[in-house]
């Protein structure tokens, strides 16, 4: 299993829920070839792969640009999301 599909299938146990894991599947969209977990949950089962990582990133971004304009609409300096 590859370090990426591993550290996948640590994050979804991490989160205590009843996933099966059922296999890997390799899917192929625009030319961009990748291998994802099937996984099982109350008898559905789906795929899942990989993106939020982009999310984190993006707000981290949006944080560290608009954190003055945030501090001020908020009075606080809270940064809700």
């Amino acid at each position: 299993m590859s370090e990426e599909l591993a550290n996948i299938r640590s994050s979804i146990e991490a989160l205590g829920m009843d996933f099966q894991f059922m296999g890997r599947i390799k899917t192929n969209m625009n030319g961009i070839e990748r291998e994802i977990e099937l996984l099982e949950y109350d008898h559905a089962q789906f795929g899942y792969v990989a993106g939020h990582e982009y999310y984190h990133e993006e707000i981290k971004y949006l944080q560290e640009t608009y954190q003055s304009k945030i501090i001020e609409a908020n009075g606080d300096g809270g940064f809700y999301y």
